[in-house]
């Protein structure tokens, strides 16, 4: 081997060498036991997720235009409620796949109207899921009886969002 190829063998070795010290001390960053204990307890809940969604019931001239799980823990819905009577039930399956008992923190609907009515039946904030256990509960849109006006423009979209603790 000539003494330019072993110069140039050499010189690579340090830069990489070089280089490789300095990405270790960008990348290494102390971890306290809070920042681990918060990431651990977070992928716990990763496992709990809305497994199914039917439209059940309709009452009267109601309609589901269209209803789906968009995302782990959330529903869209697309009822369609006109007048007096007028009602979508949705059964909603949740189930607690994590090795944790997990805890119903809120339940967060993203459009209220004042004439509907929202009703969440068997789940509320504060209940308890069980490792591997599932749970049905239901979601009921209705048409508000003391609405007073005109004319009912089109519901649009809702999503109802489970939030589980940390």
């Amino acid at each position: 081997m000539n003494k330019d190829n072993r110069n140039a063998i050499i010189i690579g070795l340090l830069v990489t060498i070089a280089f490789m010290s300095v990405g270790y001390a960008l990348l290494s960053t102390k971890i306290d036991n809070k920042e681990l204990t918060t990431s651990l307890s977070s992928k716990k809940n990763r496992d709990v997720r809305i497994t199914t969604i039917s439209s059940v019931e309709t009452v009267g001239n109601a309609n589901d235009i269209k209803s789906y799980i968009s995302g782990e823990r959330e529903v869209t819905v697309f009822p369609e409620v006109l007048e007096s009577g007028d009602s979508v039930t949705y059964t909603i399956n949740v189930v607690n796949n994590s090795s944790e008992r997990v805890t119903l923190e809120s339940i967060d609907i993203s459009k209220y109207t004042d004439y509907v009515v929202y009703t969440i039946g068997n789940i509320s904030a504060g209940d308890k899921i069980d490792p591997n256990e599932s749970r049905m509960f239901t979601f009921t849109v209705s048409y508000n009886d003391s609405f007073v006006g005109d004319a009912i423009p089109d519901i649009g979209e809702i999503k109802v969002r489970l939030n589980f603790d940390k």
